[in-house]
C-alpha cells in the first residue's frame, strides 16, 4: 500500500525534478527561446517520464496510479497559472495543458510494457 502511494509521489516529483533541472540548465546557458523550449519539449518529456516511473515503482493497478499522477500534474500545471485558462497566452500552452494527461498515460502504458517484458525475461 505504501509503495503504491509512493509510486504516485515518485512519478510527480520525478517529473517536476526533471522539469526544474532542465529549466535551470536552460537559464544558466541563457537559451534564447527558453519558454518555447519548456512549453513544447520539456513539459511533455517530464510528464512522459513521470508516467513511466510511476508504473515501474507501482506494485499493482499501474494505470490507475498513472492516471492519478496525470491528474496531479495537470492540477499543478493549472495552479502555476492561477487556475485561469485565460492566463495561458498561446495555443501551445493550452494544448500542453490538456495533453498532459494523455502523455502521462502513454508513459504509463510504456511502463507497463517494460514491466511485462521484465517479467517474461525473469
Amino acid at each position: 500500500m505504501v509503495r503504491n502511494l509512493l509510486s504516485v509521489c515518485f512519478g510527480v516529483l520525478g517529473a517536476l525534478a526533471i522539469l526544474y533541472f532542465a529549466a535551470l540548465l536552460l537559464l544558466v546557458l541563457k537559451v534564447a527561446n527558453f519558454e518555447t523550449i519548456i512549453t513544447a519539449f520539456l513539459i511533455p518529456l517530464a510528464a512522459f517520464i513521470g508516467g513511466i516511473s510511476t508504473v515501474l515503482v507501482s506494485t499493482r493497478n499501474d494505470m490507475i496510479h498513472a492516471a492519478i499522477t496525470a491528474l496531479v500534474l495537470f492540477i499543478l500545471l493549472l495552479n502555476s497559472y492561477g487556475f485561469k485558462l485565460s492566463a495561458f497566452n498561446s495555443l501551445a500552452e493550452k494544448l500542453i495543458l490538456f495533453l498532459i494527461i494523455p502523455i502521462v498515460l502513454f508513459g504509463g502504458w510504456v511502463g507497463t510494457k517494460v514491466k511485462e517484458k521484465e517479467k517474461k525475461a525473469a
